[in-house]
């Protein structure tokens, strides 16, 4: 039920987060009535090649049982046999409770050597094996969907995300799927205490250690576009400054905060946010494209909007979604940072009234 009223209400990644729970559980609790091996404790690995990706799994029994299932996506591998040998020995160096037998889907690499590390590690005889046949080959395979059922679960989305990109790029004639977009909002109440936020999506994807907060300082009272101006100026210039620093190596690459420049802008806003940015790059010589986010009566982006037209979506598209969570996102994340100023500044004027109150004590 909560899985369809959040698709009802667009918002599509909680209610793909929601589904993705409910079958996890659903599977783990079916598998766990019928699946059971005549040893105590095993553990089972598999990987799987993808187009882009690999999958690494392990489903883990104790007492017979299967007590828990893990997995990790990494770049795919050339060499499995030596890829099994990181993969298991860097798996088991994290953990304590290694098993007395492990079966693999395939050759490891130096296998005698890591099984003399394992028991090392564990204390007691450890013993590798490859099934060919019988219940442990059929645990084996169940461990090998599992992995591609995950691959084709993250190539699903990739798949997904991407047709986003490239419906963006088609329907705003830009010369390739933006893979780096930046979007900005402003809140305030009546203009007092303004902040502004950017939020930015890599590959369709929120990067949220980029995200950014800016008091706005130059702007009195609501003036939304001179504050998305001021906002945007400033983390230019940012970036302008970091782009000097490392042609005169005070700056290493990897150190910059502001760097990349975004491939497009979206705005919380209409023309006129459009307007008063195209005209504060073409001040600036800067040409990154930059488009207003149109929104409905149930406040989702119907359209994007240049200085004169505006560009219709979807609403049954993969753009459509795409766009409706990156709106929902910057506002989340406007409104949070408001809250936390707002909040901050409320503390300090009640201490402020008090009586007998320094600044020390406050």
């Amino acid at each position: 039920v909560k899985m369809n009223e959040l698709s009802e209400e667009m918002k599509f990644e909680e209610a793909a987060k929601l589904r993705d729970r409910i079958r996890a559980i659903k599977n783990l609790e079916e598998r766990q009535k019928v699946v059971s091996i005549n040893v105590p404790e095993e553990d089972v690995f598999a990987i799987v090649n993808g187009k882009k990706k690999a999958c690494f799994e392990v489903l883990r029994f104790k007492n017979g049982k299967l007590s828990d299932t893990e997995f990790w996506l990494i770049d795919s591998q050339d060499d499995l046999k030596n890829a099994r040998l990181e993969l298991i020995e860097r798996y088991y160096s994290m953990r304590s409770d290694i098993p007395s037998r492990i079966a693999v889907d395939g050759e490891i690499e130096d296998e005698e050597l890591l099984r003399e590390f394992l028991e090392t590690q564990r204390g007691k005889k450890v013993e590798f094996i490859h099934p060919q046949k019988g219940e442990h080959l059929s645990i084996l395979n169940m461990c090998i969907k599992n992995a591609n059922e995950h691959l084709a679960q993250n190539e699903g989305r990739l798949g997904r995300e991407f047709a986003a990109l490239e419906e963006l790029a088609s329907l705003l004639g830009l010369p390739k799927p933006p893979e780096y977009i930046e979007s900005y909002d402003i809140s305030n109440i009546s203009g007092s205490q303004s902040v502004g936020v950017c939020v930015v999506y890599n590959n369709a994807r929120p990067h949220k250690s980029s995200y950014r907060k800016f008091n706005i300082k130059t702007v009195e009272g609501a003036n939304d576009y001179e504050s998305t101006r001021e906002v945007i100026f400033r983390r230019i210039s940012k970036a302008y400054e970091e782009e000097d620093a490392i042609k005169s190596g005070t700056l290493q690459d990897d150190k910059a905060k502001f760097l990349p420049l975004p491939d497009l802008i979206l705005l919380d806003g209409g023309k006129g946010h459009v307007h008063v940015i195209k005209e504060l790059f073409e001040t600036m010589g800067e040409e990154i494209p930059v488009y207003g986010m149109v929104k409905d009566d149930k406040h989702r982006t119907r359209a994007l909007t240049d200085e004169n037209q505006e560009f219709y979506i979807d609403k049954d598209s993969e753009l459509f979604k795409f766009l409706t969570g990156l709106q929902e996102e910057v506002h989340r994340f406007a409104i949070t940072a408001f809250r936390k100023k707002h909040e901050k500044a409320s503390v300090h004027s009640e201490l402020d009234d008090i009586k007998g109150v320094g600044p020390a004590k406050r």
